[in-house]
């Protein structure tokens, strides 16, 4: 990621994380972790899931002590320029499938909810990722280019049709509200499944508009 955005989201998470903002962190928390379920440290994508918590914390989490997200008093609070200050606040909560490397070898994706695609810098490559993955995370646009935050909800891929004709809905009702809650939704239908295993994803993610 640019080392000017990484800077910025490592000073916001460490400031909005601590002090007199620690209240707000475990109220983000017992918010975060009951649409998205519970978080266990032996579990696999563990790591993830916090990188997910903290992206939507910053960007996302209004508490009921203020009345928006942190990345907005942090913007506001340092002055930051006008072009920065947009792509920290216009960040992308989406479902995107990786498609691979290019033949000039930058890292395709497709923003499968918002239907367009995209590649990333060539210092940007994604840890873990395999070509056709689909997954819920977060972009920030900055100078023409696409970063990908480190908060991934990786899905199976048997549900890529289902999740590709909710996408298709979703587009034409065009309400950024309903986009977070499906979002949110497919997130705790991934916890559900990790926790039955057993049970095909078919069955799990089960949802309607």
């Amino acid at each position: 990621m640019k080392n000017e955005i990484k800077l910025h989201l490592e000073r916001v998470l460490t400031h909005y994380t601590s002090g007199s903002h620690y209240e707000r962190l475990l109220e983000a928390k017992d918010e975060y972790f009951n649409l998205t379920g519970q978080v266990n440290e032996d579990d696999e994508d563990y790591e993830l899931r916090m990188n997910s918590f903290n992206d939507w914390y910053i960007f996302q989490f209004v508490s009921k002590l203020s009345s928006r997200a942190a990345i907005f008093d942090y913007v506001e609070e340092h002055e930051l320029d006008e072009a920065l200050s947009n792509s920290l606040k216009g960040m992308n909560y989406s479902l995107f499938e990786y498609c691979g490397k290019t033949f000039r070898g930058f890292c395709g994706f497709k923003d499968v909810l918002h239907n367009y695609k995209f590649v990333l810098p060539k210092e940007s490559n994604p840890p873990g990722l395999l070509k056709e993955d689909i997954f819920i995370g977060r972009t920030i646009k900055w100078e023409d280019n696409h970063y990908l935050l480190a908060g991934l909800c990786l899905l199976p891929k048997e549900i890529r049709g289902k999740l590709r004709k909710q996408s298709k809905k979703l587009r034409k009702l065009n309400d950024i509200k309903q986009e977070t809650d499906f979002l949110l939704k497919v997130e705790s239908l991934k916890t559900k499944w990790v926790r039955y295993g057993h049970i095909e994803p078919d069955r799990i993610f089960s949802f309607e508009l």
